[in-house]
């Protein structure tokens, strides 16, 4: 039995599903879990795809990062930072800089809230690294007897019909 490419990317597509469905249950991130995408590049070959630049980092955790040039700039509620307000960069060329009015007015911040114990925009040269959440490691562990149920299920629909259809075809070629 050779398989038409519509079943093969069927099959892919379930896979990659179930696949999905356990990363989006295991991610920690509303951002991570919403942007996850299936991508079938090929008639056996398909991903999902996550398009936020950090996403790696998020998964597999980054090491420390030092300022070059500039200062390391964030917010302790993250509402308050004036770069966010078209929402969260996709890609890296969507990250934007503190104006130096915004920084000023984050440091006049800082400024008022001293002595209250509160910070509103941190500035610092160096943040250590963090640990990664591997949310997709966790998430695959156990699909293996999904994948195989799934392919059985597809085998056995594309069998079903070929016997019971209008296929002039009644012989079953299995290739290994």
């Amino acid at each position: 039995m050779v398989l038409k490419s519509t079943d093969k990317r069927r099959i892919i597509r379930r896979i990659l599903n179930e696949a999905r469905r356990r990363a989006r249950a295991a991610a920690p991130s509303k951002t991570i879990k919403r942007a996850m995408q299936l991508k079938i590049d090929s008639d056996i070959q398909g991903r999902i795809h996550i398009p936020q630049y950090w996403a790696v980092w998020y998964h597999d955790g980054r090491g420390p990062i030092r300022a070059k040039g500039r200062k390391l700039v964030f917010f302790a509620n993250p509402k308050d930072d004036p770069r966010l307000a078209g929402g969260h960069p996709v890609t890296r060329g969507s990250v934007k800089h503190l104006t130096e009015k915004q920084y000023t007015a984050g440091l006049k911040r800082n400024k008022e809230l001293k002595g209250t114990g509160l910070v509103h925009m941190f500035v610092v040269d160096f943040v250590q690294g963090a640990q990664g959440f591997h949310f997709f490691d966790r998430a695959m562990v156990g699909i293996v007897p999904i994948i195989d149920q799934i392919i059985k299920e597809e085998v056995d629909r594309v069998v079903k019909e070929i016997i019971i259809g209008t296929s002039e075809q009644k012989t079953i070629i299995i290739r290994i």
